[in-house]
């Protein structure tokens, strides 16, 4: 037992290659937003640098409505312009 082989040193590298350019391909698969999460989450484009807060009660009557009208959009909503989005909905900043 002076050392490892030649052989063993050669396959452990050949089983490591796949996972480390797989966990590479998902780290940079073209991820434009970060998200970080206390008691709230915030979304921010890396890009732009525009965040928002991720507001956790998507059934609130103020996605809906602004000076009480019905709002068409979830952005032009009472919620949308104080800068929360719902949850689930793919950010558009």
């Amino acid at each position: 037992m002076s050392g490892i082989d030649f052989k063993s040193f050669l396959i452990g590298i050949l089983i490591a290659i796949p996972f480390v350019f797989t966990a590479g391909m998902a780290v940079s698969g073209g991820g434009k937003y970060t998200v970080s999460c206390s008691s709230i989450c915030f979304v921010l484009n890396t890009e732009t640098g525009v965040g928002r807060y991720v507001y956790s009660e998507n059934s609130d009557s103020r996605w809906k409505k602004i000076n009480n009208r019905q709002a068409k959009n979830m952005k032009d909503s009472e919620l949308g312009r104080e800068g929360l989005m719902p949850q689930g909905v793919k950010p558009d900043f």
